[in-house]
């Protein structure tokens, strides 16, 4: 089954999900109205970390939904992105229109918790800089946390410490933020 197969079948079944949360920011003129973080371990079954806001800021709260990843795996990471409010595509946004806009994009992994994530970045920018949509992913005990994920516009990709992705120094706007619990088991 490949990626978008997975989407679709995760959209279907967000239908009925019930889990939400506030730990969500959305601030760009065409809002990211789903975000999907597909990890596959070297070996063992994909963990999907899903957000997904189906009627825009002002109404319900949007769903998200964290997972739980194997402790000292090597996750390969995939960004998907989407625009539809209310089933409906308005500004088409996806994961190719912001890829194609690169260079004026990065996206931040930052993890809070009891133990270590480590991301690093495998796609990159016309100019060699981070990108952010594919990562690698490297978790070590069994802990627990938040990891948030940032879509930073205009970041300062030359700053101190931004291309191995700290978020400290980018500058920029932030054009979506979410943040999803994660356990390490």
């Amino acid at each position: 089954m490949n990626i978008r197969s997975v989407v679709v079948s995760l959209l279907v079944a967000l239908l009925s999900a019930c889990s939400y949360t506030d730990n969500v920011v959305i601030t760009v003129e065409e809002p990211i109205t789903s975000m999907f973080l597909v990890l596959t371990p070297d070996s063992g079954q994909k963990v999907i970390l899903y957000y997904m806001d189906r009627d825009g800021e002002a109404g319900m709260e949007p769903v998200v939904v964290g997972g739980t990843l194997q402790a000292h795996t090597r996750y390969a990471g995939e960004l998907l992105l989407r625009n539809a409010l209310n089933g409906k595509m308005e500004h088409f946004i996806d994961s190719t229109s912001v890829a194609e806009q690169a260079n004026t994009h990065q996206v931040f992994y930052t993890f809070q918790g009891t133990g270590k994530l480590a991301t690093t970045y495998t796609d990159m920018d016309d100019n060699g800089y981070p990108f952010g949509l594919k990562t690698t992913l490297q978790t070590d005990e069994s802990c627990t946390g938040q990891l948030m994920v940032t879509i930073v516009h205009e970041p300062d990709k030359t700053a101190v410490g931004v291309s191995g992705g700290d978020i400290t120094n980018s500058g920029g706007a932030v054009d979506a933020q979410v943040v999803f619990e994660v356990v390490v088991e």
